[in-house]
């Protein structure tokens, strides 16, 4: 939500809320790019699959809110299993992944076959790796 003369934004997830305040957004000459990885799929069923997709959406909006892009791949192809191979949305998140500044991993990706590779990727290609929204917040803020 914008307030009407400050553009300031508040986290719309009540989580996140007392991790930061409100912030007024400036423009900067180059915002950092953050992948955002963790667990999709679940054998448990649709409704688990819809938590991890929720899960990976807060922090995709406490990365825009705090003057940072989110890539988050949860969003990008949500409900689209089957449409393609496994394999194939593998390669095309590591294509963008290759163009991120930093990665974001969520609690849950060591269950996650895609996350675990993801986070070797960006460890073999010097991916700023990020476990904590502390963290990924004070890099987001770094002026």
């Amino acid at each position: 939500m914008f307030t009407s003369s400050l553009n300031t934004i508040y986290p719309p997830d009540i989580r996140l809320s007392e991790m930061v305040s409100p912030i007024i957004l400036k423009e900067k000459p180059r915002r950092k790019l953050i992948y955002v990885a963790g667990k999709y799929r679940d054998e448990r069923g649709e409704w688990y699959v819809e938590s991890n997709i929720r899960e990976a959406e807060a922090l995709a909006q406490f990365i825009w809110i705090n003057g940072g892009i989110a890539f988050c791949p949860h969003k990008n192809t949500e409900h689209w299993g089957g449409l393609l191979p496994d394999e194939e949305w593998i390669k095309g998140d590591l294509e963008i992944l290759s163009r991120c500044d930093a990665i974001y991993m969520l609690p849950n990706w060591h269950d996650s076959e895609g996350a675990k590779k993801e986070h070797a990727f960006a460890k073999e290609h010097h991916i700023i790796v990020f476990y904590d929204a502390r963290d990924l917040l004070y890099y987001l803020r770094d002026e």
